[in-house]
Parts: structure tokens; sequence; C-alpha cells
């Protein structure tokens, strides 16, 4: 059975709302205080983040089943 276009475009949306607020950067310095560090954050709120993971995990389980074994996880950061 096709998957309808509409599904692949909403899916396609979904992931990429996903790869934006996980989107790793240097936040910047609060004024007049200069951190020296190489810790990046995430571009989203983890409350965010959170519940669009819930939707990118229940497309990867229909499309990729078996992407839970497949893909390591990561130690820098959750959601890499």
């Amino acid at each position: 059975m096709a998957i309808p276009i509409a599904d692949i475009a909403w899916a396609r949306a979904e992931l990429a709302r996903f790869l934006e607020l996980t989107t790793l950067y240097h936040p910047p310095d609060p004024p007049r205080v200069t951190f020296i560090t190489s810790r990046m954050s995430n571009r989203g709120e983890q409350k965010d983040i959170a519940a669009s993971a819930q939707v990118v995990e229940q497309i990867l389980d229909r499309v990729l089943p078996r992407w839970r074994m497949e893909i390591p996880d990561s130690r820098v950061n959750r959601w890499c």
C-alpha cells in the first residue's frame, strides 16, 4: 500500500522541524560576561524537542522499524 503524498510531506516537515530544534549552536554570552567553553546548546526548548521527538519516533518506527537498534546513542547530546 502506497503512502499518500500528503502524509509524506507532513512527515518531512516534522523531521525538518525536529532537526531545526535540535541544531547545536554556541549560545551568546550574557552582557559584560565572557564564558570560554566549547559547550553547545540546542536551538529549541527541551519541552518542544521532547514533543517533536515523540512524533519523529513514530515516523521512524513506520519507515525504519530497526532504527532504535541501528542508530547508536550519543553520549555528547541526547538529541544527536
